[in-house]
């Protein structure tokens, strides 16, 4: 985080598939395994993952998400394998990152994307700042396990936020919980006196 500029935010997903013995792989996406849920849920999961960020964020990296053999677009034609499937769109109201990614049962996997976020994030003043970081739960989701890690930006000390930390520890200041509701994290900082 810069006074007065923008700010760098680091998102990374991670993904875990926890299928049990006799579980499909990732063979092919296309597969007939019946109609039964039980059976259904028990296979490869083929992830097209989406993450929504403020609509003004400047990419910087993502993760390559090369799309597997035998998944439904590179038999019908359409996309080779192997090829990058991370794809970035505008909304109105955010900025859309997102790809394929397949985890096997009993594996997990991660993707990362860095992006900058403009000076709106961070309201400065005099002597302090305030970082704003909105958070949306996934429809359809029981709660996900959520780290945010904040950098204090230089000649600034940690002073407070809308939420008890799990650490302070140098300038990074972090926060665990599990989000079953929208969260609107708040953390403020004060200036360090020179000296």
């Amino acid at each position: 985080m810069l006074e007065g500029g923008r700010s760098r935010s680091r998102l990374t997903l991670g993904y875990t598939n926890v299928s049990g013995p006799g579980a499909t792989g990732c063979e092919s996406q296309r597969q007939d395994r019946g109609s039964a849920y039980s059976v259904l849920k028990n296979a490869c999961y083929w992830n097209l993952l989406r993450a929504f960020v403020h609509p003004e964020a400047d990419l910087i990296s993502a993760d390559r998400m090369p799309l597997p053999d035998n998944s439904v677009i590179e038999q019908s034609g359409l996309a080779v394998a192997g090829e990058d499937t991370f794809e970035e769109t505008l909304r109105a109201d955010s900025t859309v990152y997102g790809g394929l990614q397949t985890v096997a049962p009993g594996e997990s996997r991660e993707v990362t994307f860095v992006y900058e976020v403009p000076e709106s994030v961070v309201e400065w003043r005099d002597e302090t700042a305030t970082y704003y970081l909105e958070l949306q739960v996934q429809p359809g989701t029981r709660g996900r396990d959520v780290q945010i890690k904040v950098t204090v930006p230089q000649g600034y000390e940690y002073s407070g936020s809308s939420m008890m930390p799990e650490r302070v520890a140098g300038p990074v200041v972090t926060f665990s919980f599990n989000m079953v509701r929208d969260v609107l994290l708040s953390v403020e900082f004060s200036r360090v006196e020179a000296g």
